[in-house]
């Protein structure tokens, strides 16, 4: 089993601003999704709430890369 890293899974890694809890979100969301189904999707369709904060600041923010990232297993 993997290690986990105190700096990397609990206080978030350093990501790419200007929000990096909406990229570090995203990175988890994805990284998460990705073991569930245990592997690299070959396609993904995300969908926000239009209330919430990721509908608005998905592009902006980096979000659409963290996710990216995440499903793809990438740091």
């Amino acid at each position: 089993m993997k290690s986990i890293s105190i700096f990397n899974h609990v206080l978030g890694p350093v990501m790419r601003g200007p929000s990096s809890s909406h990229t570090a979100g995203a990175f988890h969301i994805g990284s998460m999704s990705r073991s569930i189904l245990s592997g690299t999707p070959r396609r993904a369709v995300l969908a926000f709430d239009p209330e919430g904060s990721y509908a608005a600041t998905y592009e902006p923010q980096g979000a659409d890369r963290g996710f990216a990232m995440g499903l793809m297993n990438l740091r």
